[in-house]
């Protein structure tokens, strides 16, 4: 009988156990246990693809520690890959806050704004993000490249829906 399924629940068993026993130094209200279970809880939960669970510890884990960058950003991608594209950008405006100089909370947080079309806020972020790009990280040019020419296209529209509006005007003034 094939028991790999349980593995990792017995991992989860034996560092629980260790952590409720005081094996692991812990502050006194007992923070470090609770964000390492958070944790491994997280990575199980990633692991198996339960990614309503893993929200859920990410949320856990961002009550514990509000100002951590990088958890926000976790959760903002995680939020983006399922469609939630409002809630993933309030995630990856606290990245950016945290952590002004990460490009990629920048990048993510500028595609974020594309799906909602929000295209002038992309601009913004996708200019930041290139910016502040590093050697081997995400090129964001692309991006910034697509959400200018859609700014472009939005404000040709409004060009063009205002001649209209003057000309229909004009002939009914010249009636």
């Amino acid at each position: 009988m094939d028991l790999k399924f349980l593995r990792p629940l017995g991992a989860v068993a034996l560092t629980l156990t260790a952590l409720m026993t005081g094996l692991q130094p812990a502050t006194a209200d007992g923070g470090d246990r609770k964000e390492t279970i958070h944790i491994m809880l997280l990575d199980i939960y990633n692991h198996e693809g339960k990614t309503d669970l893993a929200a859920g510890e990410l949320k856990a884990l961002i009550a514990l520690k509000p100002n951590d960058a990088l958890l926000h950003g976790q959760l903002g991608r995680m939020l983006a890959k399922r469609s939630e594209f409002k809630a993933a950008i309030a995630q990856f405006l606290i990245s950016t806050k945290n952590d002004p100089t990460n490009a990629e909370y920048w990048g993510n947080l500028g595609t974020c704004y594309m799906q909602t079309v929000s295209y002038s806020a992309a601009v913004t972020a996708y200019t930041k993000a290139v910016t502040l790009q590093r050697q081997g990280g995400t090129d964001w040019r692309p991006n910034l490249g697509v959400a200018q020419q859609y700014v472009q296209h939005d404000q040709q529209i409004k060009e063009y829906n205002i001649q209209q509006k003057k000309q229909k005007k004009d002939a009914e003034d010249d009636n």
